[in-house]
């Protein structure tokens, strides 16, 4: 066995999840699949029950879980004094957030980021708001990025960026000869909209609210890919942030219409726990992500 053997198994012992373990590592979920086999046959012992959704780990798998994680951390302790010894930034970054935001307007900033500093490891966790938050003020993640930020004086917040929302459609639908659509125009239309809990879907009521506007809320999701893929079957129209569709449009898959009567926005902050002491690969990421990507070479 090796250390990045050590390292999936400990991911996917720690998240229940093959898809969360292989995104947290870059790899495909085959990829995680191959080495948790080729890890038990190595030691002969079976170490996850597949037959459980969520998966769950056996009697031997929460044994070596807890001794692989003693020896990964042991593992990148000595990392990171061999590193910092040679002047390098090491370590290791944990960030969570709403998938919107960490799959698609945070991507050009981790590419900057990995290639500045190849040596920190990058952990990225898609979740709820709510979950974000509470995982910023328990310390499972070093920063947080969430929609329409609420104040809490347990949390510090940075903006971050303004996310333009967009009328998003399937290409055959009646409003997709527009240049622009009016707001007004939704009344009544069927809609496919987030959870009414998320601050998305609250800011798209109060919008709709203010134009006196009553739509058909046909499905109401929690998952942005979901939704895309409602609008993709024609379902119903969504109101989205621009950079998560940008593919989809690119494919033209999805059309995207700007409103009439103004340019709408959703505001995404970074939070943090008031008073965290950052190590320096955080105060490194959290500088990148309080200036604009100029030396990206693409937009974000």
């Amino acid at each position: 066995m090796d250390i990045k053997q050590i390292k999936i198994f400990c991911d996917l012992a720690e998240t229940r999840s093959f898809s969360k373990a292989a995104s947290m590592s870059f790899i495909s979920q085959s990829a995680v699949s191959q080495q948790v086999k080729a890890l038990e046959q190595q030691l002969r012992l079976q170490l996850i029950d597949r037959t459980c959704r969520p998966l769950a780990m056996t009697q031997a798998g929460n044994l070596c879980y807890k001794g692989f994680r003693e020896i990964y951390e042991r593992y990148e302790e000595l990392r990171n004094h061999l590193v910092a010894f040679a002047h390098e930034i090491t370590g290791s970054v944990t960030i969570a957030g709403i998938a919107s935001i960490v799959l698609y307007l945070l991507q050009p900033y981790v590419r900057w980021y990995l290639q500045r500093y190849p040596n920190v490891r990058l952990r990225i966790e898609p979740m709820r708001s709510n979950q974000t938050i509470d995982a910023v003020l328990e310390d499972r993640a070093d920063i947080g990025m969430i929609a329409c930020p609420k104040e809490d004086r347990r949390l510090g917040v940075i903006e971050f960026h303004k996310e333009r929302l967009l009328l998003a459609m399937h290409p055959s639908h009646e409003l997709a000869t527009k240049k622009e659509v009016s707001i007004k125009s939704l009344q009544n239309q069927p809609m496919i909209l987030f959870e009414p809990d998320q601050a998305t879907r609250k800011l798209i009521d109060r919008i709709l609210k203010r134009y006196r506007v009553t739509v058909k809320p046909i499905m109401e999701l929690d998952n942005i890919e979901t939704i895309k893929r409602a609008i993709e079957a024609n379902i119903g129209l969504s109101i989205l942030p621009e950079p998560s569709i940008a593919q989809e449009v690119s494919a033209k898959a999805i059309l995207a219409k700007p409103f009439a009567e103004e340019q709408l926005h959703r505001p995404v902050g970074i939070i943090y726990r008031k008073g965290k002491v950052f190590a320096e690969p955080v105060k490194r990421l959290l500088d990148l992500l309080k200036s604009p990507p100029k030396d990206f070479g693409q937009k974000v």
